[in-house]
């Protein structure tokens, strides 16, 4: 009897669901990592090119630039529906015109630097 029980196949269907579920859905965690990693790396790079642009082509002064480009980085990342962990405007020397401003966006993990001179 306990040999017959033994060589039953009835009941297996359940626990082969439950490995082929939990095998294939294995893959996912990493798979879901590497998204989210993306993610936050085109939002930061997208972030710093746009609001630096934006900045230097409609501010005429250097404070206007970083105040200008403090609010657009705030405004893009939201419409990435991200939030910005740490922004820095900072520029190569004095900051006199023709000179490179480098704009550094950090959402998560990801850091993006956008530089461009002022004009």
């Amino acid at each position: 009897m306990f040999r017959q029980r033994l060589s039953d196949s009835r009941g297996s269907t359940l626990i082969e669901v439950v490995v082929w579920v939990a095998l294939l859905l294995m893959p996912l965690g990493p798979g879901l990592a590497i998204y989210s990693q993306l993610s936050d790396q085109m939002a930061a790079e997208s972030v710093a090119r746009n609001a630096l642009r934006f900045a230097i082509l409609s501010s005429d002064t250097n404070a206007e630039v970083r105040a200008t480009a403090y609010e657009q980085a705030k405004v893009l990342a939201q419409s990435w529906g991200k939030q910005i962990s740490q922004l820095q405007l900072r520029c190569s020397s004095s900051c006199p015109q023709g000179n490179l401003l480098h704009l550094e966006v950090v959402i998560g993990n990801a850091r993006a630097i956008q530089t461009s001179a002022l004009r």
